[in-house]
């Protein structure tokens, strides 16, 4: 969850999926309260060489995603703060 403690609806959350193979992904998501959340319909995540990315190596995942501080995504994305 990004900005809040909590599951209420609408919270903006980057969930990631691993599953031990290069498969591994990260997607942009929001809450609908305590339930499955659902994909965010505008995907901010960058796609470019320095967004996503995905490693395996002696048995550890390690997934990277990336997005713009300010998305311009006012329905279901967290205006990160600069302090």
């Amino acid at each position: 969850m990004l900005g809040q403690s909590d599951m209420k609806s609408g919270g903006d959350m980057l969930v990631f999926f691993a599953d031990g193979t290069m498969n591994s992904h990260v997607g942009d998501y929001h809450s609908i309260g305590f339930k499955s959340p659902k994909k965010d319909v505008k995907e901010n995540l960058t796609t470019n060489e320095d967004g996503i990315s995905v490693g395996l190596e002696d048995g550890l995942i390690t997934i990277v995603g990336r997005r713009a501080r300010d998305t311009g995504d006012v329905d279901h994305d967290y205006l990160i703060p600069l302090d």
